[in-house]
């Protein structure tokens, strides 16, 4: 019965070493989180838009465009720099949502990090009923191993939330969460 008890000691003290040792090894990161003001223009004209017509039989309506289109942002806040982004997504005529896929470079600093530069990826959904405010919302990752310079290592997620007129430019507020490794 000691026996028994001194392994299963012995075993819980291995564990318990083992945690701490693995806690010891692996870098602690810092959290950095909060608002970011966003100013996006759309670099006109669209680099392309296609047409098309999904009724049975045609019916000549032309019911969803796909658009591929360029926007250069300036982030202030948690985010400080500037950023380019480049959308594809399809307009659904009928319904005046659009439904696109963004992948983005940012350069400049986070919280007080250095200088350096990231890349994120998200998605978005417009809601373009009213052609004088348009209403932009979207969620956007960080690429894991994309950062450099001061950013490298660096994780993240974040949600925006821009208006602006259809022409823009759109402004608005976002909130991100950033990881960077402790320097």
């Amino acid at each position: 019965m000691r026996t028994k008890i001194l392994l299963g000691l012995v075993a819980v003290v291995l564990v318990v070493s083992g945690l701490l040792l693995a806690a010891c090894l692996v870098p602690a990161g810092r959290t950095i989180s909060g608002p970011v003001e966003q100013i996006s223009k759309a670099a006109l004209p669209n680099i392309a838009d296609r047409s098309v017509d999904f009724s049975t039989p045609p019916d000549g309506v032309v019911d969803y465009q796909i658009l591929t289109r360029h926007l250069v942002s300036q982030y202030t806040g948690v985010m400080k720099g500037y950023g380019t982004v480049l959308l594809t997504g399809t307009d659904d005529l009928n319904t005046k949502m659009t439904r696109a896929f963004a992948q983005g470079t940012f350069w400049g600093t986070v919280g007080d990090s250095k200088p350096g530069a990231m890349t994120f990826f998200g998605s978005l959904v417009t809601d373009k009923t009213n052609s004088n405010l348009w209403v932009i919302n979207s969620r956007y990752t960080v690429v894991e191993g994309s950062g450099s310079g001061g950013l490298e290592g660096i994780t993240g997620y974040g949600v925006s939330n821009l208006t602006g007129p259809g022409t823009g430019p759109y402004v608005g507020d976002a909130n991100w969460s950033f990881t960077l490794p402790t320097p």
